[in-house]
């Protein structure tokens, strides 16, 4: 029964992107993100402080925060102790467990990430200028289809 639950605080940490817009402000794609879950046994204190906001307009900044989202999906691995929560064509919500990563959660890792291996996906709008920069980025991962 819920009622029978404990409160316990949550803390969400962000890896994202930002969304890329083009001329007319239209959204060509959208902020990509991996979201950690997690929960704290203790008292949680929030921080007091806020991660600069800036919105980039540069291609290679935009690239970075794409190139960010990417290699925090790289940490995960088949000896991760990971759940995958929930997985769409832009975020990847994950949480840590006892047991390694099952097979069904690392297909589902492997399908957030090819988006990112073959510019497919709701990257394949990426502009031009955008894609040469996050090759360069990421360039020395296997398997990459730049």
């Amino acid at each position: 029964m819920i009622d029978n639950v404990n409160p316990r605080d949550i803390s969400l940490k962000f890896t994202n992107s930002q969304p890329i817009f083009n001329e007319e402000e239209e959204c060509l794609v959208p902020a990509h993100q991996v979201i950690f879950m997690s929960v704290f046994l203790g008292n949680f204190q929030p921080i007091d402080q806020v991660q600069d906001l800036t919105i980039y307009s540069h291609e290679g900044r935009l690239a970075s925060t794409l190139a960010r989202v990417f290699e925090r999906t790289q940490k995960i691995t088949r000896k991760s102790h990971t759940r995958i929560n929930y997985k769409s064509r832009n975020t990847l919500l994950v949480s840590s467990k006892r047991n390694e990563i099952e097979e069904r959660e690392m297909r589902l890792l492997v399908e957030f990430e090819s988006a990112f291996y073959n510019l497919s996906g709701l990257l394949e709008k990426l502009p031009e200028g955008i894609k040469r920069n996050l090759c360069y980025l990421i360039k020395d991962r296997e398997d990459h289809k730049c």
